[in-house]
């Protein structure tokens, strides 16, 4: 329908004027006569109006290739049309049945053969590169032997390998080559390490040796006569020539600590285990397969029969076999006598080693002899001389001379090079006889020196091979037959041939090999018209190749950052690159050169996973891993035009329809989308989806290629995808470093393939070339491009010509398993998995304090530690909001939970608890042994400990620390209680077995990069656990210290989904898991059988008891089943009703239940809402036993995450700290009763004397202040949306008496005055408010403060209010008028009637040396002003002596808080302290112990003095070691006592203030050069005047203040 239009806008309502910015594929708003209507706006002609250049990129031309690149595009791609498109968005695979049944399953016509590999592997090889017979360069690089003619430019293949390989060794007559992989150590099919010996001129297999490694092949080594071989890798092998005595011995190999020995026909004669401690770490046989030896982390000696007779210090026997071994290690290096070819020798770390083969197969061997053991060193080459002389290259530079076995010190070499000496080698020709004869040495150093030597080993000339601004670092080294070239490898994977014809002449570098460096390979272009493409990875490099003429073109460093992805223009005049910090740079394709576009480096925030520019050219997409796609505009200098999310799942691919109207997406949870482009909106079926044509297909997901994945993979398996729409063909990349080529579409499951060995690890992208000849593959770890040539249906290569590279076959016949699950995360697990325990400061921090306090307190006269003390008594609360499987029964029925940094036992008929109080960081895993009353405990810290310790006497049996990172999140005994699993916060979330009897860790893996929630131990096998966590589960097995896993396959039992419980059922082969969507899982081995609705939310506790199995959920019911979830007998729901008669009071019906713990006739109940319940099975009633506030993390907590709308960052004291955090207390004025309130919106009141919750009431907003009034009817509450309101604690419920909301920031502080007439109203927007309680109404606003307050007190007679403020104001006001009184000593004219503040003379000593105004929180006075108690942000509850004047006061410290104390009351009789827990939201009783001696026992910490005053030898040998940071230290700690106000500035007088309280008599000169040398701005005063006021300096550099005032104190020392 047409329509006049007289106006244009924009979607925004704006108008546009010139209709020259209108853009292309753009939505506007058309306005007519009498209706608007959206419309696109597309232009006629496809010209882009071309753009002046002025510096910024050129506009990019239309697409104009040359047809023979562009035909295969055409026509075949239209003639495919995508039948899935009728699922545009997020729409999961159908079933096979429901597409054509005549889709052809079959293998392709076409094949792909090897072309060219570029790399070679110089990084941890080492002598790894020959010149063969024929002069041809042999080496390796990933899973590929090469041969390559330097004079044809060709290469050729050996591909018998299946894994990394990583030695290599050339037969004398160089002609067969032995090449040693790699394996895994477990011994299953397919990763057995194993060598492998073949023709360099035919690159087919001779002899394959296997089965006695297990981890590789590190060294090979032929002797001189060709006819036997050295293998040193995890053990040291001989083999003869034909390799036949070993071949045989497949299925017996050495593995963990046993020792096995082999008859010739490969059988197992004895089985000799028990005697390493570590494992067996080289073995060694004969020959004929009879001999071998072991050398693990002990000596033995064993006799005939295998049984130990003697331990022996470097000596191992086998029957009448003696065999030698260095107990020491590593070896490096190993050569065969030239003139003996029985003879051998070895070398390593601290060792030389002499070895003598006897005729009868055994070994014999001699240490070398250092004559010193001040000589011993690494040795790490070693070669030999005429008369068994044997010179060895050492890490220092020095050769070693060698002469019967023994050292030679006259003859040591020193010094031959300033690096170590990675190669010796002895140069060898034949004399008449056909004898070997040394015609000279050469040694290498790792920065590229050779030196020559003559048969006597005197220096004849030395090369540089690095000249210029080369700088080698040299690998390998070989020398041509003829000594005219040498070849160099080096670390950074290139192969250099290097003339030295005429050593005085400059030398010819010739680059035979380039190749990427270490680290991953992650991005490929292809251009879009030559035959060239582009690579890129992590080591820092962008590099482009020709594929015709198979070499590097063009290279740029790249020193941003690692390069994820990459795209070519259409044109291909540029190239742009995805970074992994989420940058975009634009690059000119000519020369790889840089330019300057509106790309910024926060464009996106994180890693970019693809690239694409769109078949106009007239859009960039660019994909990111948080799921973002932005699209910018090549034609406008790359301007942003618009970002949208495309899933809460990182991006992987991304595809252009030809029209460039239309963008695919793939994520890696599975899904595919489709976008409307370039507005982002997500395409519906009114778009012709079924019409769309896509340019390119790289994606993984879709009908089209559901055949590519095979049974039981799981979303990561299968990497990238290309397709070739011309002949019909799809090549993908998968995680077993396969190259597979499929039909295209592959849409039936099971499809066949063909199938491309050569890559040693996960193949990271392919694509086709431009015209479709080739496919380009890169790895992963391997660092290697493979260049493959696409063969069509030719009769001739179906003759087996290249079977050795190529095969195909069949997948799984059956439907795919792996469906991708489409269940949401509940919010609760959501938030779960995102926790971080990140910490402002941490009890770490004062280690590091203490370095500087002794020195700050040196001059200082500091007030005693109180006589009195504190004893923990009774701690409420219950950590569970990020927590599972911490409830536990003791044999006595006693309940163990913990909760803050404190382990707690609790008794239920005394209701008393008793604590574990050495942890120092947040608990957050508790494990029982499966025996006895001995629990394992996990925190949170930088170096997170485990603890073991027995709940009777609260003994410590273990700590074990030193394997995990941020923080240990489960633990689990093993059913003999003999070892523990942990996992850890690491990004890895690593696995740790541990011995903990003996705290030793037995073994490690990692765990999986999303949060783990749970590990158990199979209750029937000690070897095998499960853990589970974000869509995952995995079966796992410990063989000695080695892992192997198996994932869940879930098949179509049930969607994949995350796992929060899991339990072990009745055979070893039952595992059952809850699921966020309340389902539990029921599995047999690793495949789920069946789901069971077990729950209405996440089913958050899974426990089997007996024939019984409980579980537990968010919707606060936990159900009885029978065995194997046959049936559910009892469910059993949470609320009031069924709560048995007590004073304790339940927040809320059906509260979420986390974890279960079945008893004896009870369960114990463990809830969200940090209650401790235990439920009576026969009645279905419940007792409370403990609760506490809610714990919760959330996404806009301030530390490290985005702040919260509504928080002020620059307040700093509150600002600084969470949101739901536990802050407000306050003390009846009467009665042992507590009042607390929370950011978790609830107001509770507690009996402290009979430890009992009384009350509770939810509230609208959370609080972080409450106060009593004086007669204690009335309860004073502040919020923080700054309203405030007063409650009549005489009425039940309770009314609301008043209720004002004057202030938009959060109330910190509310007070009632003495005689209880007016309340003081104390906010963050730096005022406080004064109210007449009788008459409901403010009275006055007491202003002038500069910063939000923190504390308020009253004077006695309610007529002068003190304010603190977190500028470390102390103000004070008169009361009703709120008139400013500017008082100069207070405290000698007024008595208070509390004392509260912070500041002031009365509680200066509270102050810790160098603390900020945040690091004291709260401080309350005892009413007989005897005692204050103080807490601060490092954990600690403090005492001090009532009035703390003066500096430094000595003080008694007591540990139980896991982060910063929030706030701290006396009761009414002071008998008991009460202490809060911002982050931990505990709540912790304290009973005044007066007159009584120095604190001890579990419950208490030590007191101050011996903590200040004293240092262990442990931290006395830190400083030792940290005397520059020292100094550091106390520089900043004497700049935060100067700065007084802490605004970051120092007055003269303040420094001099400070020196002088540390005794120094700095001079009025002496101040003003500190300052003038620490002052950031470089002003010049007259006559040579420094310009700096010596008043005041506003802007000091602290490294200049250090080095001033270093300066000024050694001056003063001497």
């Amino acid at each position: 329908m047409k329509f006049d239009v007289k106006s244009l806008y924009v979607l925004n309502g704006r108008r546009i004027g010139d209709l020259a910015r209108l853009k292309h594929g753009g939505y506007y708003v058309a306005a007519g006569p009498e209706r608007f209507k959206k419309v696109e706006y597309r232009v006629t002609e496809d010209a882009i109006t071309p753009r002046k250049r002025n510096g910024v990129l050129p506009p990019l031309r239309k697409e104009v290739t040359e047809p023979v690149n562009t035909k295969w595009r055409s026509a075949s791609r239209k003639a495919f049309i995508a039948s899935s498109m009728s699922h545009p968005t997020g729409h999961k695979a159908r079933k096979p049945e429901a597409l054509s049944e005549a889709t052809d399953r079959s293998v392709p016509a076409a094949r792909l053969r090897l072309e060219w590999v570029y790399g070679y592997r110089g990084h941890k090889c080492r002598n790894n590169v020959h010149y063969s017979a024929a002069g041809d360069v042999v080496y390796f690089t990933a899973a590929v032997g090469i041969v390559y003619n330097p004079d044809k430019h060709t290469q050729r293949f050996f591909m018998g390998h299946n894994d990394d390989i990583i030695s290599l060794a050339l037969h004398p007559e160089r002609t067969l080559v032995a090449t040693g992989q790699v394996g895994d150590g477990s011994g299953k099919v397919g990763t057995v390490p194993y060598v492998c010996v073949w023709d360099s001129n035919t690159t087919q297999s001779v002899s394959i040796l296997k089965g006695m490694h297990a981890l590789g092949a590190r060294i090979l080594n032929f002797d001189s006569t060709g006819k036997g071989m050295h293998a040193l890798g995890a053990r040291i092998l001989n083999f003869d020539s034909t390799g036949k005595s070993v071949s045989i011995l497949k299925g017996e190999h050495a593995l963990g600590a046993r020792i096995l020995n082999f008859d010739s026909t490969g059988k197992s004669v004895s089985i000799l285990k028990g005697m390493h401690a570590l494992g067996a770490r080289i073995l060694n046989f004969d020959s004929t397969g009879k001999g071998m030896h072991a050398l693990g982390a002990r000596i033995l000696a064993f006799d005939s029969t295998g049984k130990s007779v003697s331990i022996l210090k470097g000596v191992h026997a086998l029957g009448a076999r003696i065999l030698n071994f260095d107990s020491t290690g590593k070896v490096f290096d190993v050569k065969f006598n030239p003139w003996k070819p029985d003879n051998l020798v070895t070398c390593g770390v601290d060792h030389l080693q002499f070895w003598t083969m006897s005729p009868e197969g055994g070994m014999t061997s001699e240490e070398g002899d250092f004559t010193d053991n001040s000589r011993k060193t690494a040795l790490l080459s070693v070669a030999f001389g005429r008369d068994d002389v044997v010179y060895s290259g050492t890490g220092k530079g020095d050769v070693y001379v060698w002469r019967g076995g023994k050292l030679s010190p006259q003859e040591i070499v020193q010094n031959a090079h300033e690096s170590k000496v990675v190669f010796v080698e002895a140069l060898l020709t034949e004399d008449s006889h056909g004898a070997a004869r040394v015609r000279g040495f050469s040694t290498v150093s790792s920065d590229g020196t050779v030196n020559l030597y003559d048969e006597h080993f005197s220096q004849t000339n030395t090369l540089k091979l690095g000249e210029g601004d080369r700088d080698l670092s040299v690998c390998s080294l070989a020398f041509s037959p003829t000594a005219q070239t040498v070849l160099v490898g080096t670390t950074t994977n290139e192969l250099l041939e290097v003339d030295i014809s005429e050593p005085e002449a400059p030398r010819t570098v010739h680059e035979l090999v380039q190749g990427h460096g270490a680290g991953e390979l992650r991005a490929l272009a292809v251009h879009p018209s030559e035959p060239s493409f582009l690579t890129s990875g992590e080591d820092h490099t962008v590099r482009i190749w020709s594929m015709k003429d198979r070499s590097p073109v063009l290279r740029r460093e790249v020193h941003d950052g690692t390069v994820m992805a990459a795209a070519f223009s259409p044109d291909g005049s540029h190239i742009a690159l995805g970074m992994k910090d989420g940058k975009i740079e634009i690059l000119y394709k000519r020369d790889m050169s840089q330019k300057t576009v509106h790309v910024t480096s926060d464009t996106l925030g994180q890693a970019i996973c693809d690239v694409k520019y769109s078949p106009d050219g007239r859009y960039l997409a660019v994909a990111s891993h948080d799921g973002r796609v932005s699209v910018f505009d090549p034609t406008q200098n790359y301007d942003s035009v618009r970002q949208f999310p495309a899933g809460s799942y990182p991006v992987m691919h991304i595809d252009w329809s030809t029209d460039s109207r239309f963008l695919q997406t793939n994520d890696e949870q599975g899904e595919r989308a489709i976008y409307k482009m370039p507005e982002g909106k997500m395409a519906t079926k009114r778009d012709d989806l079924s019409a769309i044509v896509w340019e390119t297909w790289t994606g993984v997901l879709g009908d089209e290629v559901q055949g590519i994945w095979p049974k039981y993979s799981d979303l990561l398996d299968v990497n990238t995808a290309d397709v070739n729409f011309d002949h019909g063909v799809m090549v993908t990349g998968d995680d077993h470093g396969l190259v597979k080529l499929f039909r295209f579409p592959c849409i039936r499951k099971g499809a066949k393939f063909r199938k491309y060995g050569g890559h040693a690890d996960h193949v990271t992208n392919v694509r086709f070339s431009c015209d479709g000849s080739r496919v380009v593959s890169i790895g992963g770890a391997d660092s290697t491009v493979f260049q493959w040539k696409l063969l069509p249906d030719i009769p001739e290569y179906d003759n087996g010509e290249d079977i050795s590279v190529t095969d195909y076959v069949s997948s799984d016949e059956e439907e795919e398993d792996s469906d991708v699950s489409d269940a949401d995360l509940d919010s609760d697990v959501e938030q779960e998995a995102e926790v971080t325990y990140d910490r402002h400061v941490s009890k770490d921090d004062v280690k590091k304090r203490k370095k500087s306090f002794k020195y700050m307190t040196s001059g200082v006269e500091r007030n005693k530690p109180p006589d009195e003390s504190l004893q923990l008594k009774f701690v409420h609360g219950y950590r569970t909001q990020d927590c599972r499987n911490n409830l536990h029964y003791t044999r006595a029925g006693e309940v163990v939970y913990h909760v803050a940094a404190v382990g707690i036992v609790y008794e239920r008929d005394s209701h008393s608890q008793r604590f574990y109080l050495q942890h120092t960081d947040d608990i957050l895993c508790l494990s029982k042994h499966p025996a006895d009353d001995i629990f394992a405990t996990g925190q949170v810290g930088k170096n997170p400990a485990i603890h073991v310790w027995e709940s009777e006497n609260m003994e410590n049996l273990a700590v074990l620390q030193g394997q995990h990172a941020r923080g240990v999140c489960e633990l689990d005994f093993t059913a003999a209680g003999t070892r523990l699993a942990s996992v850890g916060l690491d990004d890895d979330h690593s696995i740790v077995i541990w011995d903990w009897k003996t705290s030793t860790p037995l073994a490690t893996t990692k765990g999986h990069k999303d949060k783990i929630f749970g590990v158990q131990w199979n209750p029937y096998d000690s070897a095998r656990f499960v853990t589970i966590g974000i869509k995952h589960i995995k079966f796992w097995t410990l063989s000695g210290n080695s892992f192997t896993s198996r994932r869940g396959i879930f098949g179509s039992a049930g969607e994949i989904n995350t796992m929060v419980s899991v339990a072990h059922g009745s055979t070893p082969e039952d595992v059952y898991t809850g699921a966020p969507s309340g389902q539990v899982y029921v599995w047999r081995g690793n495949n789920l059988a069946r789901t069971v609705q077990a729950h209405s939310g996440p089913c958050f506790s899974v426990k089997v008891d007996g024939h019984d199995i409980l579980t537990a959920g968010k919707d606060g019911v936990v159900c009885m089943w029978t065995e194997d979830f046959a049936k559910c007998v009892k469910r059993y729901t949470i609320n009031r009703h069924f709560l048995q008669a007590g004073r304790a009071a339940l927040l809320e019906d059906k509260p979420p239940v986390r974890t279960v713990c079945p008893g004896e006739g009870a369960v114990l109940v463990g809830t969200k809402n940090g209650e401790v319940l235990e439920l009576d099975r026969a009645t279905g009633k419940f007792a409370i036993l403990a609760q506490g506030h809610m714990g919760k993390h959330r996404e806009n907590e301030l530390w490290g995450l985005a702040a919260h709308p509504s928080e002020n960052i620059t307040n700093g004291h509150m600002g600084k700290h969470r949101e739901n955090e536990l802050w407000g207390l306050a003390s009846h004025p009467t009665k042992q009763i507590m009042a607390t309130v929370s950011d978790d919106k609830t107001l509770r009141l507690w009996d402290v004397a009979e430890n009992v919750m009384l009350a509770a009431r939810r509230l609208e907003v959370g609080g972080r202040c409450a106060d009593f009034s004086p007669d204690g009817k009335l309860l004073a509450v502040g919020q923080n949306n700054g309203s405030f309101f007063v409650l009549n604690l005489e009425s039940w419920p309770w009314e609301i008496k008043i209720k004002f909301h004057h202030r938009k920031e959060k109330i910190s502080d509310v007070r009632f005055s003495p005689d209880g007439k007016y309340l003081a109203v104390a906010s963050h927007e730096n005022h406080v408010d004064v109210y007449n309680m009788e008459k409901g109404k403010r009275v006055g606003i007491c202003k002038g403060a500069s910063s939000y307050i923190t504390h308020v007190d009253w004077e006695g007679t309610g007529r002068v209010l003190q304010v603190n403020s977190g500028a470390r104001e102390r103000l004070f006001f008169e009361v009703p008028r709120c008139k400013h009184l500017p008082m100069r000593e207070p405290d000698k004219t007024l008595q208070w009637y509390t004392w509260t503040s912070v500041l002031g003379p009365l509680s200066s000593g509270v102050w810790p040396a160098g603390c900020d105004v945040t690091d004291v929180n709260a401080v309350s006075a005892s009413h007989d002003w005897s005692l204050l108690a103080a807490a601060d942000d490092f954990g600690f509850v403090k005492l001090f002596r009532f009035p703390c004047d003066g500096d430094y006061a000595k003080f008694k410290k007591y540990l139980g808080h896991s982060s910063h104390v929030t706030n701290v009351r006396w009761c009414h009789d002071d008998t008991r302290l009460v202490t809060t827990g911002g982050m931990d939201t505990s709540i912790m009783v304290w009973v005044r112990r007066r007159s009584a001696p120095r604190d001890d026992g579990a419950c208490e910490s030590d007191d101050s003095d011996t903590d200040e005053d004293g240092e262990d030898e442990d931290e006395e040998e830190e400083d030792d070691e940290d005397n520059v940071e020292d100094e550091v230290e106390k520089s900043r700690a004497l700049f935060a006592m100067a700065d007084v106000d802490s605004d970051g500035t120092v007055t003269s007088s303040e420094l001099a203030k400070a020196l002088r309280k540390l005794g120094f008599r700095p001079t009025e000169a002496d101040i003003r050069d500190i300052l003038a040398a620490a002052d950031d701005e470089e002003t010049e005063g007259t006559n040579g005047d420094s310009g700096v006021d010596p008043g005041e300096s506003d802007s000091l550099d602290f490294a200049r203040f250090h080095q001033a005032l270093t300066s000024y104190r050694d001056r003063w020392e001497r």
